[in-house]
């Protein structure tokens, strides 16, 4: 692509996560960003969601890690763009 060209350059992926082990760590590192996060700390300001919503669902997690079938689908999107 030439130095002046005015589109973008993008890219995506996708990936699902369907195993046992994968969805015990998706759900292990859920539940640790509602502790962590920076977003987390904002929805707790914003009364966004209770202290109990919160809770039920990181339980919702555990018990969505060990359902048969259960999957993640997560979609990945990059793009870079000027106009010169």
């Amino acid at each position: 692509m030439s130095s002046n060209s005015k589109y973008p350059i993008g890219y995506s992926s996708s990936d699902v996560y369907s195993s046992s082990e994968k969805r015990r760590q998706l759900a292990q590192y859920s539940i640790s960003a509602w502790k962590e996060a920076p977003w987390a700390k904002h929805i707790r300001e914003k009364s966004w969601a209770s202290e109990e919503e919160i809770k039920e669902f990181q339980e919702e997690l555990l018990r969505w890690e060990k359902r048969t079938g259960a999957f993640v689908s997560a979609t990945w999107c990059e793009a870079l763009g000027y106009v010169s």
